[in-house]
């Protein structure tokens, strides 16, 4: 553990450029690293996520890079397999989460909107 940073060390050269970034990598405040650790142990960080409800919100955009989006896939394949395997149709097998993106949010929103028009357009109003 490093104690007593300071970061004329590295410029000075007294240390080695790579240590900080090794411990700016253990301070990312993410799950799995030691400073995301301690955060997620901390009593009021404990008591406010379980306060929180599970369906609060999307999964954030922020973090979730090409790696998580291959996992995710993974995750959503082996579902698949598995309900295949019990004979259900694995086009009703739940997906992995997944952010939602505000551009795709906006084309789906405009691609109903066409629908929507469309069929008022072949429905006529007030027909059965």
């Amino acid at each position: 553990m490093i104690l007593g940073l300071d970061l004329d060390d590295w410029l000075r050269g007294e240390r080695h450029w790579m240590t900080l970034w090794e411990f700016a990598e253990r301070i990312r405040a993410r799950p799995g690293t030691a400073y995301g650790s301690a955060i997620l142990q901390d009593p009021e960080v404990v008591e406010a996520l379980a306060a929180e409800d599970e369906t609060d919100g999307d999964l954030p955009i922020e973090g979730f890079g090409f790696l998580e989006s291959r996992l995710a896939t993974i995750e959503d394949r082996v579902t698949q397999l598995l309900w295949v395997s019990t004979k259900s149709d694995p086009a009703g097998a739940p997906r992995a989460a997944r952010p939602v993106y505000p551009h795709i949010e906006l084309r789906e929103g405009m691609h109903r909107a066409r629908m929507t028009n469309l069929e008022n357009q072949l429905i006529p109003e007030g027909g059965d």
